[in-house]
């Protein structure tokens, strides 16, 4: 063997060595890829079995909503029983309102019927302190006698609403 066949030879040698190196360093890397594969399906198993487990749970809560739901729907009210309580309820108020109004307008007649008295006394002693100002600052005899005859028609006049009237023949 000629010098160029035995480096050609050893040569040839090397590069199937780096050669099975390099296939031995890939097979050592896809070794390390199938196992994170299989840790990465395993954790998706995981996460499969969750989702269902989740799933069912959710399924389960909505036919226990769905159940309350169809059990609560024949006891809502429709459209025309909503009207029909509403102008019922309309009725009721204006019946309120037209009671209370009824009502204080009867308190105050009986107010101004229990004080009606009181009232003509203290306009009729305001009337006699006016005239006693006015006789103090000196009016004349004639205007003396038209106020003397005012309060007397009042009083006249007070008088013959608190007698009873005649009986007709």
């Amino acid at each position: 063997m000629s010098e160029q066949d035995k480096q050609t030879s050893s040569v040839d040698a090397l590069r199937m060595r780096v050669d099975y190196e390099l296939m031995e360093l890939r097979l050592a890397h896809l070794e390390e890829q199938v196992c994170e594969a299989r840790t990465d399906v395993a954790s998706l198993r995981a996460n499969v079995e969750q989702l269902r487990v989740e799933i069912a749970n959710l399924r389960e809560e909505f036919a226990a909503f769905r159940a309350r739901i169809d059990a609560l729907l024949p006891t809502l009210a429709t459209k025309e029983d909503l009207h029909k309580q509403i102008s019922e309820l309309k009725s009721w108020m204006i019946g309120i309102c037209v009671t209370i109004v009824l009502s204080v307008i009867g308190l105050q007649m009986s107010f101004y019927y229990m004080l009606r008295a009181e009232i003509h006394a203290v306009v009729h002693e305001e009337v006699q302190l006016a005239v006693k100002e006015e006789v103090r600052k000196g009016l004349t005899e004639e205007l003396r006698a038209v106020v003397r005859d005012e309060v007397a028609r009042g009083m006249q006049a007070e008088f013959d609403k608190r007698q009873p009237a005649p009986a007709r023949k």
